[in-house]
């Protein structure tokens, strides 16, 4: 493994006080029984580490979605209204697993197997979500593993999904002849989605150097009465621009 990865590893995710082992101990307590995560990071480094240019920012993003999945799972446990569903968990299994998978789309998806006594966190072929979006998700979709309808419904989706991969066809500059490419995309959202995007987690992103050379850019202005105007831009030598073009015409 690349030594940004095992680095990674190292920090963000072995680390006694790194924030997933803090939420795995924490889901420990209030569950009342074990819960095992083993992620194998060979496997996943060799599917999503193409949409990570920076790659110390791959560990920190798998282990955010680990996170993210373990307190959403004690809030569940933790509200009195879902006993029920408590209930079945804990009828299912007395050891709690959580497997790392690939999906093989871009929609993230989380089920139970019986087979495995555990969760599966299906991470979606492309950059993981944000920390925001993967809590509001889990939250919403853990309640519903053990519902049969919601187990069937959530298959059909995928396949839906996954039927519709050739959208994907693009000219292969190397050959010249149409191909299915693996292309670097956003995850796609199966719930309905708000009008804006949730900035992702600081620890997740790439370097600012390597971050501004990927478009597209984003470039926000608002204004702020008759006289003031705010400008946020991800692209310095966009504001640069801006900046100098509005000193020209007040001067």
């Amino acid at each position: 493994m690349p030594l940004k990865l095992q680095v990674g590893i190292r920090d963000s995710w072995d680390k006694a006080d790194a924030p997933v082992q803090a939420a795995i101990k924490k889901l420990k307590e209030v569950i009342g029984v074990r819960v095992t995560v083993n992620p194998e990071w060979s496997i996943l480094h060799t599917e999503l580490g193409p949409f990570y240019p920076d790659k110390a920012a791959f560990v920190p993003s798998v282990a955010g979605a680990v996170e993210a999945c373990c307190d959403a799972l004690s809030a569940l446990v933790d509200e009195d209204a879902n006993i029920e569903w408590v209930n079945a968990l804990l009828e299912h299994t007395d050891h709690i697993h959580i497997f790392i998978e690939i999906s093989k789309n871009r929609v993230m998806s989380v089920s139970w197997s019986d087979q495995r006594e555990g969760f599966i966190v299906y991470l979606p072929k492309s950059v993981v979500p944000s920390q925001s979006y993967m809590q509001a998700f889990f939250m919403g979709n853990l309640v519903k593993v053990f519902d049969e309808k919601s187990r069937h419904d959530a298959l059909t989706k995928l396949d839906a999904v996954a039927a519709d991969d050739w959208a994907d066809v693009a000219v292969d500059d190397r050959t010249g002849n149409a191909a299915v490419l693996e292309v670097p995309q956003r995850h796609v959202i199966t719930q309905q989605s708000p009008a804006f995007d949730i900035i992702p987690d600081v620890e997740i992103l790439s370097r600012p150097d390597e971050l501004l050379l990927k478009p597209p850019y984003h470039l926000i202005m608002r204004s702020s009465g008759k006289t003031h105007v705010d400008v946020e831009c991800s692209h310095s030598p966009t504001l640069e621009l801006l900046e100098k073009y509005v000193s020209n015409r007040l001067y």
